[in-house]
C-alpha cells in the first residue's frame, strides 16, 4: 500500500468543504425558489376563488332581475284582470285577455329560468366555498414556506461561514506549487475544482488517467484531468499495484 502525500490529504479536506459549501449555497438558493412558488400558487387558487365567487354573484344578480320582472308581471296581471271586470267593449276586452296571456306565458319562462338558476346558484355557491377553502390551504401553504425558509436562512449562513472560514485555513497548508495551480483553477471553476480518482477514472467526467500520471500524484505532483481540467486526488483506501 503506497502511503500518501500530505498534500492529497488537503485537497481530499478541500474537496469535502467543496461539497458542502455548494450544498449550503443550493438550499439557500431554493429557499427564495420555494417562496416563489409557493406565492405562485397561493395566487392562482385567489384567481379561482375570485372567479368562483364572480360566477356566484352574477348568477345571484341576474335571478333577482327575472326574479323582480316576474313580480311585476304578476302585478301587471292582477291589474289586468281588474281592468278586464271593468271593460267597456270587446276590443278593451280582447286586448287586456291577451295582454294577460302573454304576460302569463312570459311568466312560465321566467320561473322556469329562475328555478334552473337556483339549482345553479347552490351549486357555484359549493364551487366558490371550495375554492375559498382552497385558496386558504395555500395562504396556510406559504406562511409555512416563509417561516421555514426564514428559520433555515440563518443557520445556513453561519455553515457557509464556518466552511469558508476552515477552506481558508485548509488552502493555507497547500505547497506553494500546490497552491498556486489550485488557486488558479478554483478561479475559473469554483467548486468544480478538485475530482478524486475512482481506479484509474476521474470521477467529475470518468476519463481514463495514465499509470504515470498518477504516479506524479504520489510524487506530490499537481495532476489535472485532461479531459474536464479539474485537479486530481486519490482516495484514502488507494493502492498502486
Amino acid at each position: 500500500m503506497s502511503t500518501l502525500p500530505v498534500s492529497n490529504e488537503i485537497l481530499h479536506t478541500l474537496h469535502r468543504i467543496h461539497i458542502q459549501l455548494h450544498d449550503l449555497n443550493d438550499r439557500l438558493a431554493r429557499g427564495p425558489r420555494k417562496i416563489k412558488a409557493a406565492q405562485a400558487r397561493m395566487d392562482e387558487l385567489k384567481t379561482a376563488a375570485d372567479a368562483a365567487m364572480h360566477d356566484l354573484v352574477a348568477l345571484k344578480v341576474a335571478t333577482d332581475g327575472k326574479q323582480a320582472q316576474l313580480d311585476k308581471n304578476i302585478m301587471n296581471i292582477q291589474k289586468r284582470k281588474e281592468q278586464l271586470m271593468e271593460s267597456k267593449d270587446n276590443r278593451e276586452y280582447t286586448l287586456l285577455k291577451n295582454q294577460i296571456a302573454a304576460d302569463e306565458t312570459a311568466n312560465g319562462v321566467f320561473e322556469d329560468e329562475i328555478l334552473e338558476a337556483l339549482e345553479r346558484i347552490d351549486s357555484l355557491k359549493e364551487k366558490a366555498e371550495a375554492a375559498k377553502k382552497e385558496y386558504e390551504k395555500g395562504i396556510q401553504n406559504y406562511e409555512k414556506v416563509v417561516q421555514e425558509v426564514n428559520a433555515q436562512h440563518d443557520n445556513i449562513l453561519e455553515e457557509i461561514t464556518r466552511l469558508q472560514e476552515e477552506q481558508k485555513a485548509t488552502e493555507t497548508l497547500l505547497s506553494p506549487e500546490y497552491g498556486e495551480q489550485y488557486a488558479r483553477i478554483f478561479r475559473s471553476k469554483g467548486f468544480d475544482t478538485l475530482a478524486m480518482l475512482e481506479g484509474t477514472h476521474c470521477k467529475g467526467c470518468n476519463t481514463t488517467v495514465p499509470i504515470n500520471r498518477i504516479s506524479e500524484i504520489l510524487k506530490e505532483k499537481p495532476v489535472f484531468c485532461s479531459a474536464c481540467g479539474r485537479l486530481l486526488y486519490l482516495p484514502e483506501d488507494f493502492r498502486l499495484r
